[in-house]
């Protein structure tokens, strides 16, 4: 998905001490970029050090990266009956900083006097540039999506039609799939399908947008009660398989900017529906191409910097 988003690339495979890489490079608007796909995502102890490992050797291969955006699917926290509220498959979901600037979590329920409470470990970027960046795409995003004209595209519209058209001509299938559904469990664990929130019908080339907590955690996955509930209190939106290794690899390596985006797939952690990945994740691509269209030439994460900005982007770094 990120690299139907890169003009002008070239893609290779770095081999060193027994290991392969493969990497893309090429361009996005003015800038340099480079992109690499995680081997393993999942909670796993060799899943955890595969993917921090990948990570740091990517930015320690290309040693003048200034920000990093994490890309991939996600599953969605479904609202059942406020169609505002109500995630969809193709839905974008940015890591947006919360009131005490965290983009994104690992949380976990434990027992405890009153029934339950959540135990966090959450992460934010030293630096907002990024964000800075999106705030005017942000704030006019919500001043005319519900009022513009049927022919007017987003430029992330327009990035997503060119990438479907460009996996297409690839024999790449990423069209959003007809099954849409949505279940809900019953206290006896039988699973009902149930209709959206909203009869209208929803045209997944123009996806909805998002701004919130994006949040891994294993025992909250399967309770519903649980997530809407961090929903609620903590604006989390939705659950990743849990990439809490690659932002400490991305902090590690003194990265101070990243951004995590994501394109909804499913309404578990964005693994299980293998049909909504490519076209999901394409979303989240368009969107992350959008905003590195709009960062300038000197906008760096590290003030001494005197070089172009490079831009890590995979799915999942």
């Amino acid at each position: 998905a990120v690299d139907a988003m890169i003009e002008n690339k070239v893609t290779f495979v770095r081999h060193k001490a027994g290991e392969s890489n493969v990497y893309t490079i090429g361009t996005i608007g003015r800038h340099h970029v480079v992109s690499t796909k995680l081997p393993l995502i999942g909670r796993s102890r060799t899943a955890q050090i595969s993917t921090g490992s990948t990570t740091t050797r990517l930015l320690g291969t290309f040693q003048y990266v200034q920000h990093v955006f994490i890309i991939g699917c996600a599953g969605g926290i479904p609202h059942y009956t406020d169609a505002s509220k109500h995630i969809r498959r193709g839905d974008i979901i940015v890591g947006y900083p919360n009131e005490e600037d965290y983009v994104y979590g690992i949380y976990e329920a434990e027992q405890s006097a009153e029934g339950y409470e959540f135990v966090s470990t959450c992460y934010k970027p030293k630096s907002f540039q990024l964000y800075q960046v999106l705030e005017s795409i942000k704030e006019n995003y919500h001043q005319t999506n519900l009022n513009r004209s049927s022919t007017h595209k987003y430029p992330w519209e327009k990035f997503l039609k060119d990438g479907i058209e460009y996996l297409l001509s690839h024999n790449i299938d990423c069209l959003p799939p007809s099954n849409d559904c949505l279940c809900i469990k019953t206290k006896n664990n039988e699973i009902i399908e149930i209709e959206h929130p909203s009869n209208e019908k929803k045209d997944y080339l123009r996806p909805i947008i998002r701004f919130g907590m994006i949040a891994g955690g294993k025992n909250i996955l399967t309770n519903d009660y649980f997530k809407i509930t961090l929903s609620d209190k903590c604006n989390v939106l939705c659950f990743d398989s849990e990439i809490d290794q690659v932002i400490a690899a991305i902090q590690g390596n003194r990265i101070e900017s990243f951004m995590i985006i994501r394109g909804i797939s499913d309404y578990h952690d964005g693994t299980l529906n293998k049909e909504w990945q490519p076209y999901s994740s394409l979303c989240a691509a368009a969107f992350m191409k959008t905003i590195i269209y709009k960062i300038p030439n000197n906008l760096y994460a590290h003030s001494n910097s005197q070089h172009d900005d490079d831009d890590d982007d995979d799915d999942i770094l």
